[in-house]
């Protein structure tokens, strides 16, 4: 392995690490694994994007690498989030500058942009002493208020409120399949994960429409890493799942160094095997 290409949300970008304002944190379990190869990383993460964003990154960097590197020298490995998150190619101007953000000209909507995400329930659980609290309380204030000016929040409102789970399983599985196969088809070898369990629930278990289930047909499980462990009611468990039942510490929403550190070893004697 030559080349690592990461991709996935802020779990894989390292939110709340150190560095994490620069850009996609060292200290990230994506980061930690190309170093335990010695590998030049490129890391496409972001926080609060979708698996469309990922599917799309992952695509554009793995094909500019091959200009450079052999197949076999290139690996990938994605977190893939919440379904329910979707991503729209906005006209160009709706935001401006102003989101200083990858594809910023891209529009990565979710149920949270609906409402002011610092008024959430799960923001109240959030204690103000923990690590980080005011600059992401900050931070989820300028987006809503910035997505309202634009007349994103009203955008938000009315998707969520007519659009069914099952056209974000839809969604995400299409994305999932067509890395899939596009990686198949290089020769680039690969390792899918999760942030939590409900993610592989929606794609593989609940019960849909016959053109969902047709699609998980083809969607390879075995090249996905679950991580050890029991999460109550469900046979998947997530890297969020697991640095929870294991109690790592927190910042307000993400683990903080040591579970990405234990999280990569983990993940990297997996890789290992594969490799």
């Amino acid at each position: 392995m030559k080349v690592c290409i990461s991709a996935g949300d802020s779990f894989t970008y390292g939110a709340e690490l150190p560095g994490d304002y620069l850009g996609p944190s060292k200290h990230a379990w994506s980061n930690l694994i190309s170093d335990k190869f010695g590998a030049k990383h490129i890391n496409t993460a972001a926080s609060g994007r979708s698996n469309a964003f990922m599917s799309r990154r992952v695509i554009y960097y793995a094909s500019e690498y091959l200009k450079q590197y052999n197949p076999e020298e290139i690996f990938v490995q994605v977190m893939w989030t919440f379904v329910a998150r979707r991503e729209f190619k906005l006209i160009n101007g709706t935001l401006g500058d102003k989101m200083h953000k990858a594809d910023s000209e891209w529009l990565a909507l979710d149920p949270y942009t609906a409402d002011n995400e610092a008024e959430s329930t799960w923001f109240k659980k959030v204690s103000p002493n923990a690590p980080n609290y005011e600059s992401t309380k900050n931070t989820l204030e300028r987006k809503f208020n910035l997505y309202k000016d634009a007349g994103i929040v009203d955008l938000a409102k009315s998707w969520y409120k007519v659009i069914s789970d099952e056209d974000d399983t839809y969604a995400s599985l299409k994305e999932i399949l067509l890395l899939q196969e596009f990686l198949n088809k290089r020769n680039i070898r690969y390792i899918f994960t999760y942030v939590g369990h409900h993610i592989p629930k929606q794609l593989f278990d609940d019960e849909s429409n016959q053109y969902v289930s047709n699609l998980r047909t083809l969607i390879d499980k075995d090249r996905w890493y679950t991580f050890p462990g029991v999460w109550p009611r469900s046979k998947y468990l997530g890297f969020n799942d697991w640095a929870l039942i294991n109690n790592y510490e927190y910042a307000t929403s993400h683990p903080l160094a040591k579970a990405h550190e234990d999280a990569a070893e983990l993940i990297y004697e997996h890789i290992k095997k594969i490799l």
